[in-house]
């Protein structure tokens, strides 16, 4: 299987606009890059599966991949948007140093700091920084192990924040563990030297309890806005009868001035399920002072976008991802809005993690089988289905959905 740059995780991309009338626009994208498979990555050490957002710096798309690199653990590449010219940067993850990062860079100057979900002495991540001057990556801190009661695994970027002598303090999030519940997660701190990255000192700073009055979960990253620090939690919160029995999950924030954490500043909706687990790193629209941030929503509601206001601490929904259609069992928009949201003007840009159209050979596989049945394949779909079953005589059989929904029979497609 190949993954396209634009589109790794991506196979539905919309639009929101946030004018008066919020309207989805259909947009064209351009693929860049083919990843390699896993067969041909194990052999060259490219990195294949990125999970999370590149950032710019300069020409270059610089990235964490969850796999590949001459170990398979995963890999630091880059991308020059002139050239187009994809470079494996660090290929080396392990056990040791951390592996499979799902997380983008928090960038200061030439170091590029992130983290990995497994490896570090705990086997459960580690924060972890790139010099891109030097060429070298420095592990700073390993997550404790999954038994060791402390919460543990470390999925989405850190915040920097540079205490001006000469001094900056780090702040990440733990997704599971510690606390009442086994899933609850935690915060952590590290104070660092600057000039020689020497982490002088770290701690536990908060463990989510759980419960209906608080959040639990924290599931991706961290935004700075002014002195506060605001994340996603996937879970806790009051109870809902939506489909998501933990909980909806909600806005969490920690106080820079005396790191002190509310995990109740605000929860999810919870009398509408595609507004409920939210899995997305928040984004910050500093020309309305608001966070916009994307839901996983349940299994019959597949997420949604809501827009946090920071001055009322109210969220609004913006929009709904379509249900599945009755007939095909397929989501029009996709599932699951658990990437990054990019504003550009007045739009909102997603994308959405399962696909809303099968592949033509999937659907064409599916389609067309050995005895009569009715042909539900998309209409883009159908030219490439005609091609495979009329050079294959197992799937010589296939049917047509009739355009005219009142038809009595299906049209057939080839003769038996």
């Amino acid at each position: 299987m190949k993954y396209s740059l634009r589109s790794a995780r991506l196979i539905v991309g919309v639009s929101v606009s946030l004018a008066a009338t919020a309207t989805v626009k259909a947009q064209t994208l351009t693929k860049l890059y083919d990843f390699p498979s896993a067969a041909s990555a194990a052999l060259t050490g490219a990195g294949i599966n990125p999970y999370d957002s590149p950032v710019l710096i300069g020409d270059e798309l610089w990235f964490t991949t969850q796999k590949g690199g001459t170990t398979g653990f995963g890999s630091i590449t880059k991308y020059n948007i002139v050239t187009n010219k994809v470079t494996t940067v660090l290929d080396t993850m392990d056990n040791v140093t951390g592996n499979t990062p799902q997380s983008s860079f928090s960038v200061v100057g030439n170091n590029l700091y992130y983290t990995t979900t497994r490896g570090g002495t705990g086997d459960r991540g580690t924060i972890d920084v790139y010099n891109i001057a030097s060429q070298t990556n420095l592990t700073l801190y390993s997550s404790p192990s999954q038994t060791s009661g402390s919460p543990y695994t470390l999925p989405g970027n850190v915040a920097y924040v540079d205490l001006g002598n000469g001094s900056a303090s780090i702040y990440a999030i733990e997704q599971s563990g510690g606390g009442a519940s086994p899933t609850a997660g935690g915060i952590v701190k590290l104070t660092l030297d600057v000039a020689t990255q020497a982490v002088t000192s770290s701690s536990l700073l908060y463990t989510f309890p759980g419960g209906a009055s608080h959040g639990r979960q924290p599931w991706k990253g961290i935004i700075q806005v002014g002195n506060n620090l605001y994340f996603t939690m996937a879970t806790g919160g009051p109870l809902t009868t939506t489909g998501a029995p933990s909980g909806p999950g909600g806005i969490g924030v920690l106080n820079l001035a005396n790191d002190s954490v509310n995990d109740a500043l605000a929860f999810f909706p919870n009398t509408d399920g595609a507004y409920a687990i939210g899995f997305s790193n928040p984004t910050y629209d500093a020309a309305h002072n608001v966070l916009y941030v994307g839901t996983n929503g349940t299994s019959t509601q597949p997420g949604g976008l809501l827009k946090f206001d920071l001055a009322t601490n109210k969220f609004t929904g913006l929009y709904e991802l379509s249900p599945a259609n009755p007939v095909t069992g397929l989501f029009p928009d996709g599932r699951y809005i658990d990437g990054p949201i990019t504003q550009l003007g007045d739009d909102l840009f997603f994308t959405t993690k399962v696909p809303a159209l099968p592949s033509p050979t999937a659907e064409c596989n599916n389609s067309c089988s050995t005895g009569p049945r009715s042909w539900r394949a998309s209409p883009s779909t159908r030219a490439v289905c005609r091609r495979r079953c009329h050079s294959d005589s197992s799937k010589r059989n296939c049917y047509t959905l009739p355009a005219p929904r009142d038809c009595p029979e299906p049209t057939r497609l080839f003769p038996r």
